[in-house]
């Protein structure tokens, strides 16, 4: 599953690597082997451009990859203070 996400420039990127990180290890429907991965992919206009990257559990399968464009009951939230830079 890829789940896109903007921060501000001049967030503190370690801090949006480990909010992300754990937000992904806290929801029961991300499985934790492979675990879940953070990715920048690109420097948008107004935004640094991430990924987060993880495998959902569901109906007794693991999905990793979701390339049939379907939407997903898995749901993150993100702190606010982690996509403002003001940390």
């Amino acid at each position: 599953m890829r789940v896109p996400l903007g921060v501000a420039y001049g967030s503190d990127l370690e801090q949006v690597e480990a909010v992300l990180l754990a937000v992904a290890a806290a929801n029961p429907a991300v499985v934790k082997d492979p675990e879940a991965r953070v990715r920048l992919r690109s420097f948008g206009s107004s935004s640094l451009d991430f990924e987060l990257l993880c495998c959902k559990r569901s109906q007794g399968t693991t999905s990793c990859g979701d390339r049939s464009g379907s939407r997903t009951k898995v749901r993150i939230a993100v702190p606010l203070a982690a996509t403002c830079g003001t940390l």
